[in-house]
């Protein structure tokens, strides 16, 4: 039976390396080599260091039919050990920082189940003309009208303008920089045909996506862009642009979607829809500053998701960082500028900053089973 709180489980077979704190005492079948430490080191030091770990067993493993390392290579493996009390000063820093990650992971799922809620709620469904949730005061059934009462085209090209080429990200919920998703330009001479849009207008990307398989549509948030010309361009004329984004993204659109598309992708990857066709999606819209309450709510409720994602995303890298590869004077200011963030004590800041290279010792020495 392994020991709770004092085995890292290591998988050794079949993807090598993912790791665990054994939080409760258990037994493994044989695909684990785990280790089992002693009273001189502390688990989430050693817990810390699975980067290096695992790269030296892929390093070291063979197998015909899968890659496999043995308990005896492991055990060779040579690791740098500070003294006790600083492995409990980094091993400390690295859960806390890891309390965060968690802590940043619970509330933006927990943000994104709310987003969702709302976004069900607010909107109406199953053939009703309100919605279950309202803001005080609006009573008024919301009204049925066509996307393309709505609505105006917009063809406009500008081939010597130097707005930045942008295009639509379904996992980004908007307009990113080609650049981002694009490791080199691929416009070519088509950027000539490319739409400039400005601030507040729309486009819909007609391409198949994991998240929405018959297309998005968005709002540009920039001053200017030049976009696909494949995409079909509009301005919303007298209602809340970010509202019909938000309605036009609804799973009950994608219904709507599924029956208007005439076929498969073609050959550009594109869903057979024209702008017409676009334009005949039926949309439930309120009076405009109810549209506007909606959609201020739901970029409030965005702006935070994104927040704890950032922070959450930071975090990881920030520890992965410090965990892996980066030199030990820049370890130590990734390190102290962390803990001041978060208001740790000046002691430990220091004792961090003042981390040096410990001598060699084999993993054989600190894996007692």
């Amino acid at each position: 039976m392994l020991p709770a709180d004092k085995t890292i489980l290591f998988t050794s077979r079949a993807g090598i390396g993912t790791t665990a704190i054994l939080r409760r005492s258990a037994c493994t079948n044989q695909g684990f080599q785990s280790l089992v430490l002693g009273d001189e080191v502390n688990v989430y030091f050693l817990y810390s260091t699975s980067g290096h770990i695992k790269a030296y067993a892929e390093s070291k493993a063979s197998g015909s039919t899968f890659l496999e390392i043995s308990g005896k290579q492991l055990a060779e493996m040579e690791l740098m050990l500070p003294d006790r009390g600083e492995q409990d000063a980094i091993g400390g820093f690295f859960a806390s920082l890891d309390n965060l990650i968690t802590l940043h992971q619970r509330k933006y799922d927990q943000l994104a189940v709310l987003k969702k809620a709302l976004l069900d709620k607010m909107f109406p469904r199953d053939g009703s003309a309100v919605p279950e949730v309202r803001f005080a005061g609006f009573t008024d059934p919301w009204e049925q009208r066509k996307l393309g009462e709505l609505t105006k085209e917009i063809r406009r090209v500008e081939p010597d303008s130097d707005a930045p080429v942008m295009m639509i990200s379904t996992p980004a919920d908007g307009f990113i920089y080609q650049s981002q998703h694009y490791a080199f330009d691929n416009t070519g001479e088509s950027l000539k045909k490319y739409i400039c849009l400005h601030k507040g207008e729309m486009a819909y990307n007609h391409g198949a996506s994991r998240l929405r398989p018959y297309g998005s549509s968005f709002v540009l948030k920039e001053e200017q862009a030049r976009v696909p010309f494949v995409y079909h361009c509009y301005e919303v004329l007298d209602d809340d642009p970010d509202f019909i984004s938000l309605q036009l993204n609804l799973d009950s659109m994608q219904l709507q979607l599924r029956k208007l598309i005439s076929s498969g992708a073609r050959m550009d990857g594109l869903l057979n829809i024209s702008y017409e066709e676009y334009m005949s999606l039926v949309l439930l819209v309120p009076d405009v500053e109810e549209q506007r309450r909606i959609s201020r709510l739901l970029a409030s409720l965005n702006n935070l998701i994104t927040l704890h994602q950032r922070k959450r995303t930071k975090r990881r890298y920030c520890g992965s960082l410090l965990g892996n590869s980066v030199s030990w004077e820049k370890w130590a200011r990734l390190t102290v500028a962390l803990l001041e963030r978060q208001k740790k004590t000046l002691a430990m800041a220091t004792l961090v900053s003042s981390l040096t290279r410990t001598s060699s010792i084999t993993l054989s020495r600190i894996r007692q089973g």
